[in-house]
């Protein structure tokens, strides 16, 4: 309900929020009362509802468990602009990427706030790469591929640790891309319960965008075809918290205008890792 209204700035009465949210009208006054006493939410004069400050309360402890927000809205903000595309921070998980901060256009692929990934082989391949052999091996057994794709996939995470950050191509055109991840995830906006399914079209949204380049095919003057650019943000204990991600998706990009991007993207990654007081291990 909070984020139905937090959608909402001018406010959305009780019924509309109960038929948006498929409640029964009884069900969302209970819920709109309870919000309302604890100021989460509050009672225009028409009687429709919206945000209330209440809310703020909340933020100190936002701030502590995702100690990046503030600091991490700037520096996307900055990337998105500089490079011209969407930017999204994912706080990395034990089974999945959740997006929880985002700048410039990324609602074509329904990367918003929430939006979570698991971590398949290869879309977890960042958070991945930094993990022990034991880790690692039992991430590559999960993907049940066979033995000539295990090998590759052991080559491309090392390839990521000695770049800083995993280049994915599109197996298409870019527009044919964005128009598949689009269509999975807009079949099932009409019944956000299932769960399930999300999860499903979250993974293969992923493949749509999920083959990795390795440094040999990135070298040369040759234009490549480009969807994601990511890069870790690291804690402590030197592997990923965060993963930033660039949506370029272009059809055609140089080796040496995507490495300057690359470079871009690991000097804001290394700001925020500074900022959390990680250990960043890629020089």
């Amino acid at each position: 309900m909070l984020e139905a209204l937090s959608a909402a700035p001018d406010g959305l009465s009780s019924s509309a929020l109960a038929r948006d949210l498929g409640l029964s009208t009884s069900t969302a006054a209970t819920i709109l009362a309870a919000l309302n006493s604890t100021g989460y939410v509050e009672r225009q004069a028409d009687k429709s509802y919206r945000l209330g400050p209440g809310l703020l309360r909340l933020l100190d402890g936002l701030r502590r468990r995702y100690p990046l927000l503030g600091v991490a809205d700037v520096e996307l903000e900055s990337l998105a602009s500089e490079l011209d595309c969407g930017v999204t921070l994912a706080r990395v998980t034990t089974d999945s990427l959740e997006v929880i901060l985002t700048a410039g256009s990324t609602e074509d692929l329904d990367n918003r706030a929430g939006h979570r990934v698991p971590l398949d082989v290869p879309y977890g391949a960042v958070a991945m790469a930094w993990q022990d052999g034991a880790a690692i091996d039992e991430w590559l057994a999960s993907s049940k591929s066979g033995r000539s794709a295990t090998a590759r996939q052991r080559m491309v995470l090392d390839d990521i640790r000695a770049r800083g950050y995993a280049v994915y191509g599109i197996p298409n055109d870019a527009d044919t891309a964005i128009a598949q991840i689009h269509d999975l995830l807009a079949s099932v906006a009409t019944d956000a319960t299932l769960d399930a399914v999300r999860s499903q079209l979250s993974r293969l949204a992923g493949v749509v965008g999920g083959r990795i380049l390795h440094t040999d095919q990135l070298a040369g003057g040759e234009h490549r075809s480009v969807s994601y650019v990511i890069a870790p943000v690291f804690g402590a204990d030197a592997q990923p918290r965060y993963l930033v991600s660039l949506h370029l998706f272009r059809d055609a990009i140089t080796s040496t205008e995507l490495a300057r991007r690359g470079d871009r993207l690991l000097a804001c990654t290394r700001v925020l890792t500074a900022h959390i007081a990680g250990d960043d291990v890629t020089g």
